[in-house]
C-alpha cells in the first residue's frame, strides 16, 4: 500500500478502533475499508494486524514503535523518509553542461503560460491542462503530450547537432518532433539512429498528486488514467444531465400536444351537434 493509504488506515486504527479488541477484523469492516481506500481487503487485515501486534508488544513492556524517540535512519526495518525532487540532484549523473541545457529547458516548460498565448486555434474539449495554461482538447492522446510539455518524462539532445554546433543544440521532450529533426537535418545518419545515439538519461519528476482529489499514485502513468477518470466522470455526469434536460423538454412537448388535441377535438364535437341539429 501506498503512504496515503496507510495513513488513513493508521489514523482509523487510533481514533475508531477498539484498544482492547484482540480479535480478527471483522470481514464487512475489512472489505469497507478496502474499498474506501481502494485496495484489497487482505493487505487491510495484514496492516491492522500487525498494528495491533505492536500494542501487544508495547503492553508487555516492549517500546512500540510509535514511541521510539531513536532517529529514524537507525530504527530496525525503517525506511528513510524521500527527499524532496531535485532536478540537478537527480540528474546529476549528466554530463554539467548537458545538465544546465535541461535544466534551462524544464524551466521553460514549467513556466505557467497564458490561455490567450497564441499557441492553438482549437481550445475545446473535456480533457483539459492540470498546470493551469487554459489548455483543453478532445482526444486523450494530445491531453497526455500536452501534460508533458509542462513535466517531461523523456528528452532527446541531438547528438550530431552538439558536436557540430555547440551554440546551437537541439532538445525536445516529444519523439514526434525530435524524429523530424533528425529526418529534415540528417537524413545521412537515419533518423531512429540520430534518435538511440540522443535520447538523454534523464529523471523526471512525477507530478503524482491529483489535482482534483489529492490522491498519490505510484506512477506517471497511473496518475494519467487517474485524472482521466475524473474527466470521464465530468463527461458522464453532462450527459445525464443532457439526457433528463431532453427528457423533461419531450414530456412538456407531449402535454402541450395532448392540450391541444383535446381542445380540437372538443371544437369537432360542438360542430357535428350543430350540424345534426339543423
Amino acid at each position: 500500500m501506498i503512504q496515503s493509504q496507510q495513513r488513513f488506515l493508521r489514523r482509523w486504527h487510533e481514533e475508531f478502533a477498539q484498544p482492547d479488541s484482540s480479535s480478527a477484523l471483522a470481514e464487512e469492516c475489512s472489505t469497507a475499508l478496502a474499498t474506501a481506500i481502494q485496495t484489497q481487503p487482505d493487505l487491510v487485515i495484514d496492516y491492522i494486524e500487525k498494528r495491533r501486534r505492536g500494542e501487544e508488544d508495547d503492553d508487555q513492556g516492549t517500546i512500540s514503535l510509535q514511541e521510539d524517540s531513536s532517529p529514524p535512519y537507525h530504527r530496525q526495518g525503517s525506511q528513510p523518509a524521500a527527499e524532496p525532487y531535485k532536478l540537478s540532484k537527480a540528474n546529476s549523473h549528466l554530463p554539467p553542461p548537458t545538465l544546465a541545457l535541461v535544466e534551462k529547458y524544464i524551466a521553460a516548460c514549467r513556466r505557467r503560460r497564458s490561455p490567450t498565448d497564441g499557441r492553438r486555434s482549437v481550445n475545446t474539449g473535456p480533457f483539459r491542462c492540470t498546470f493551469g495554461c487554459g489548455y483543453r482538447t478532445k482526444r486523450v492522446f494530445d491531453w497526455r503530450r500536452h501534460e508533458e510539455t509542462h513535466e517531461p518524462q523523456e528528452l532527446w539532445l541531438c547528438a550530431i547537432c552538439s558536436r557540430n554546433d555547440v551554440h546551437n543544440p537541439f532538445l525536445v521532450n516529444r519523439k514526434d518532433k525530435f524524429l523530424k529533426h533528425a529526418a529534415d537535418k540528417h537524413a545521412h545518419q537515419g533518423a531512429e539512429e540520430v534518435l538511440h545515439k540522443s535520447k538523454l538519461a534523464f529523471v523526471p519528476r512525477a507530478e503524482l498528486v491529483c489535482p482534483y482529489c489529492g490522491e498519490e499514485s505510484a506512477s506517471w502513468d497511473e496518475r494519467c488514467r487517474h485524472v482521466l477518470g475524473h474527466f470521464e466522470d465530468e463527461v458522464e455526469r453532462g450527459m445525464k444531465r443532457v439526457k433528463v434536460v431532453h427528457e423533461e423538454a419531450d414530456d412538456e412537448q407531449g402535454l402541450s400536444v395532448g392540450e391541444e388535441g383535446s381542445v380540437d377535438a372538443s371544437v369537432a364535437s360542438s360542430r357535428d351537434e350543430r350540424d345534426s341539429a339543423t
